[in-house]
Parts: C-alpha cells; sequence; structure tokens
C-alpha cells in the first residue's frame, strides 16, 4: 500500500515554499521534479498525496527554515498548532478540558495519513505518553513539530507550560516512537 497524506497537511506545506520568495532557488535545487509539481498544483484539502513528495517537501521547509535544528521545528511546530487549534479547532481549546482535546488526536491520525497509528496513555493527570506505530522511521523533524503542536494545544487549554521527552525513537532504531508530555498539577 502507497504512504498517502491529505492535502490538508500538504497545503501548508506547499503555501510556505510558494510565499518563500527569497529561498526559491534553493527549493529548485533540493525538490525532486516531482515534489515540486505539488508547488503548481491547487491542493485539495480531502485529497489523498504521496506521502514521500510530502516529506520532501516538509523536510525542504524545515531545512530552509528551521536549519534542521529540534528546537526551531517544535517552535514553527508550536505557531502552527496554536494557529490551527485557535481557529479550526477552538471550541475543543475554549472547553479547557485536556482528555477531550488529546482523544482526538489518534482521530486526527488516521485523517491525515492512510498508515501508522497514534495511541496515547494517561500516565497521571498531568502526563500522557504519545505512541506513534509503523509511522515515520527517518524523518525525526515531524515528531519535534507534532511535540511543539502539541505543547502549545495543551498549553492553550489548561495554562501551564507543558514540557516534553522522548523515550523512544523509531529514527535510532527503536521499533516505535514514544515521547510524554507533562505538565505541573
Amino acid at each position: 500500500m502507497e504512504r498517502m497524506v491529505k492535502g490538508t497537511a500538504l497545503k501548508d506545506l506547499v503555501i510556505g515554499i510558494r510565499s518563500d520568495k527569497p529561498h526559491e532557488s534553493i527549493y529548485e535545487q533540493m525538490l525532486s521534479s516531482a515534489a515540486k509539481e505539488y508547488l503548481n498544483e491547487r491542493i485539495m484539502n480531502s485529497v489523498w498525496y504521496s506521502y514521500e513528495n510530502y516529506i520532501e517537501l516538509y523536510a525542504a521547509l524545515i531545512k530552509v527554515f528551521a536549519k534542521d535544528n529540534p528546537e526551531y521545528v517544535i517552535k514553527w511546530g508550536r505557531e502552527f498548532g496554536e494557529k490551527v487549534m485557535g481557529t479550526v479547532y477552538k471550541n475543543l481549546i475554549v472547553e479547557g478540558n485536556v482528555k477531550r482535546l488529546l482523544e482526538m488526536y489518534p482521530r486526527f491520525h488516521k485523517i491525515l495519513f492512510n498508515f501508522g497509528t497514534l495511541s496515547l496513555e494517561w500516565i497521571s493527570e498531568n502526563e500522557v505518553l504519545f505512541t506513534y506505530k509503523n509511522f515515520e522511521s527517518k524523518f525525526d523533524k515531524i515528531y519535534y513539530s507534532n511535540v511543539g503542536w502539541t505543547e502549545r494545544a495543551i498549553e492553550m487549554c489548561i495554562r501551564k507550560k507543558v514540557e516534553y521527552q522522548f523515550l523512544k525513537k523509531s529514527w535510532e532504531g527503536d521499533d516505535v516512537t514514544q515521547f510524554k508530555l507533562f505538565w505541573a498539577p
């Protein structure tokens, strides 16, 4: 089965690269012809697209803007998460119910990707474990972005600082990627 991603996830990457005129020549050199085709297409939210091209675009954008620095990628994920969670899913944030917010995350994963699974396990009232299985084993920056996105969404919900810790890393040979997010009680 070919790995696919919904246009909803792809669209912002394409818009980001298209609008980055100062680095246009860098993208021209970095991207394959297949990935560059997306830059000339109208990306539809409900259409499935190649994950390989998506991750190539993602990696290029991160390399240019974040210089492959994981802390910058987390910051980028936090900003993007605040934008999306504060507009599209603001009803989840307003209620202030972090459990309801986080129970949506495995569903979001299934909506956006046709492969891999995300599961959550509550360790305590202020600590949750995220486990990605059969998802991305090479491109670690996608996880750093997800950490930033989720940290910020939780912070918007509970009004407390959230921290993270990776426990397992598929890009370092583990069979899954696991990280926990935690905050003060």
